[in-house]
């Protein structure tokens, strides 16, 4: 998109902003980053990852460990036996790049769905504050991409205690 198309883009976004908050009654907004931060459930989680990726770290180490030792023993063997030896090395050297890289493929992968799911979860508090409180509008933003609202149109501490008080009351 060139510069006049992005300027463009931007004034029709801006007047569609201001026609909505013109006719709007209740406007107010969400910092997503926050909430999404400071979710309970996103603190247990990161945890829990945090875990499996020390878990996943002690299998790696058992495996090098195992490889360290085959090369000694390796060393210590002559002609046909070390040969026979090193082929097993490089079999456990290819097992452990191809778990490196199913832990890794494996950990992205469940770190998107959970985020999908966490994200899914905040916009349906979002909608019930919204809708519960008598929102017009609630838009969301994350860091500094709204330059300036009134702290009291800030409903990012409501959001979030909804939903630390449903995932609390889901825990039990």
């Amino acid at each position: 998109m060139t510069n006049g198309g992005r300027a463009a883009a931007w004034a029709a976004a801006i007047v569609a902003c201001a026609q909505v908050c013109a006719a709007a009654g209740k406007i107010g907004f969400v910092d997503m980053e926050k909430v999404f931060e400071r979710y309970q459930k996103t603190v247990d989680l990161k945890a829990r990852l945090t875990q499996e990726g020390k878990e996943r770290i002690a299998e790696r180490k058992v495996m090098v460990e195992e490889i360290n030792r085959l090369k000694d023993e390796a060393d210590l063997l002559r002609d046909e036996a070390k040969r026979g030896k090193e082929a097993v090395i490089d079999e456990k050297v290819k097992a452990l790049y191809g778990f490196e890289e199913k832990v890794k493929r494996e950990a992205l992968q469940k770190q998107a769905r959970l985020q999908d799911e966490i994200i899914g979860e905040i916009r349906g508090a979002i909608a019930e504050v919204g809708s519960g409180d008598g929102y017009d509008a609630l838009f969301t933003f994350t860091g500094d991409d709204v330059g300036y609202h009134a702290v009291r149109l800030d409903v990012t501490d409501k959001v979030l205690n909804l939903l630390n008080r449903k995932y609390g009351e889901g825990r039990r």
